[in-house]
């Protein structure tokens, strides 16, 4: 009887991680209970034996959720919130649902997003090049700019995904999809971090070199942003001179970038809200935010 039961427990460990995509695969919808009941480290009544590093890993994404601030936010904000993450969270599943493997790269490539955008929204893209994910990632450490357990756990998780990913690593099939629920959590982490957001209000502001607004300039037009701060509180909208006005569309949320090898001095325009003749600056570069999705 001792090796019949011992036989049964070997092929329920056996069999689990098949039997969870298969779930996925056909239960889309009620995936979220599935996750929470992988979370608790059993699936059918059987414990879950984890890898020492993704058990590791486990802990230290669970360590950066409680070391983001909660922000109070509106009801819709909070809503649209989680749909996007709801999306995301589907596009990573369908994906699994074929490849484990590709659920993995596809939460990467999701991840690597978060982190451009949290870069963006700071300043601190490189302007000539496409900075390298990992790049990015040092220079959010370096300026400070992500807490210690979340830099721990997107370290150990692009480790990881690289060891699993070009098979460096062999791991049985449950610590590869715990792995995926896991790396879920800390996207949805990252996400959460504060940051300043910067969108397209208008474009194509007519600029003056005068007050009275009659003496046009012509080697640029003004764009006004809507700037959002870290807290999600204070917003504040102000223009500046671009010779890309063609390239932005309004509403979308752009790069903070400069090019400071040209600068316009004292300018004016005509507010397009109130038609009152504002100020524009005293000083300014050109703004060459680009769109996230170009980043």
């Amino acid at each position: 009887m001792d090796s019949i039961s011992g036989l049964i427990s070997a092929i329920a460990t056996l069999m689990w991680p098949i039997v969870v995509f298969a779930i996925v695969l056909v239960f889309r919808a009620d995936i979220s209970s599935l996750l929470k009941r992988i979370r608790k480290g059993k699936v059918l009544g059987q414990e879950v034996e984890l890898d020492p590093e993704v058990k590791e890993f486990k802990k230290t994404v669970e360590e950066a959720g409680e070391e983001i601030p909660v922000l109070p936010k509106d009801e819709e904000e909070s809503e649209q919130a989680v749909l996007e993450f709801d999306r995301d969270t589907k596009e990573v599943l369908d994906a699994a649902s074929v490849n484990p493997e590709l659920g993995i790269m596809k939460l990467s490539s999701l991840l690597e997003r978060e982190i451009r955008a949290l870069a963006a929204s700071r300043g601190i893209l490189e302007k000539t090049m496409r900075i390298s994910f990992l790049g990015l990632f040092d220079s959010l450490v370096s300026a400070g700019l992500l807490p210690k357990h979340t830099s721990e756990s997107i370290r150990t998780f692009w480790r990881l995904r690289n060891e699993i990913v070009h098979g460096k690593k062999v791991e049985p099939a449950r610590n590869t999809v715990i792995f995926l629920d896991v790396g879920l959590n800390l996207l949805e982490t990252v996400r959460s971090i504060p940051r300043q957001t910067i969108t397209v209000y208008k474009k194509g502001i007519e600029l003056f070199a005068d007050s009275d607004c009659s003496e046009t300039i012509a080697d640029a037009t003004g764009v006004i942003l809507k700037i959002t701060s870290d807290d999600g509180i204070k917003t504040r909208f102000q223009i500046f001179p671009t010779t890309k006005s063609n390239y932005y569309r309004e509403g979308q949320e752009v790069s903070w970038e400069w090019d400071l090898s040209k600068v316009w001095d004292s300018a004016w325009y005509i507010d397009p809200d109130t038609n009152e003749k504002q100020a524009a600056w005293g000083s300014s570069g050109e703004f060459t935010g680009r769109h996230l999705e170009d980043i």
